[in-house]
């Protein structure tokens, strides 16, 4: 479930990002680049550390 979470806000804001949506005003654009890269960096961490915790736990493998 928590996979589902993390992929589905990166997607969001991957989508954000290759359709070019802008702030109206331009003294935000650089607060929005800034929060984009956060927003992707974060949810990248998020999704590594679970797949770690996966992949550690034993549970990826077929039984």
């Amino acid at each position: 479930m928590a996979s589902i979470i993390i992929c589905l806000n990166l997607a969001g804001v991957v989508m954000f990002f290759a359709q070019r949506i802008r702030t109206r005003t331009a003294w935000k654009a650089e607060r929005a680049r800034r929060s984009l890269w956060t927003a992707i960096g974060i949810w990248i961490v998020l999704l590594v550390a679970l797949s770690g915790l996966v992949m550690a736990s034993g549970a990826h493998r077929p039984t």
